[in-house]
């Protein structure tokens, strides 16, 4: 899979700074659901509104980590409890430390500083640390799909 830049930008990066502006947690969430293909209902895009701003604006955990966690909780998750929770345990892992690596902190105060009405904030968020994710994301669904990944033992 590649990423659909044509959708991350026109559907999702573009919004940035409208009055319609997705926070991060729910950006990530509205590129998947187009994206990845994956099967649940575009309704579910509020379960990701109070992640924003690292948690409810409380400037704690990235909102796009905590996005890009529910996604893939959608893609890995078991669907019920006698199943595997290690293999979205071991994703979900591999994506916080790449994260945490490629930015030097998952803190939103630290990656953010309290700045989410300007111009250099909607770059930073929507244009680094969103794309960057999902390129990332993009990537690693690729490896685990071809089976080039090995979940760890």
């Amino acid at each position: 899979m590649t990423v659909n830049n044509e959708l991350l930008n026109n559907e999702i990066l573009n919004i940035f700074g409208t009055p319609q502006d997705p926070n991060c947690a729910e950006g990530m969430l509205m590129y998947a659901l187009k994206a990845f293909d994956l099967d649940v209902p575009e309704d579910l895009l509020r379960i990701a509104t109070p992640f924003g701003g690292g948690i409810a604006r409380c400037e704690e955990t990235c909102g796009v980590i905590t996005g890009a966690i529910m996604i893939i909780g959608f893609k890995y998750g078991r669907t019920n409890l006698d199943q595997d929770k290690y293999k979205a345990y071991h994703i979900g892992e591999n994506f916080y430390k790449w994260f945490k690596d490629e930015f030097s902190s998952t803190n939103c105060y630290e990656l953010n500083h309290g700045d989410y009405d300007s111009e250099e904030h909607r770059a930073r968020c929507g244009g680094m640390f969103i794309t960057k994710s999902i390129q990332y994301l993009d990537g690693l669904f690729e490896k685990i799909d071809s089976g080039e990944w090995k979940q760890p033992e």
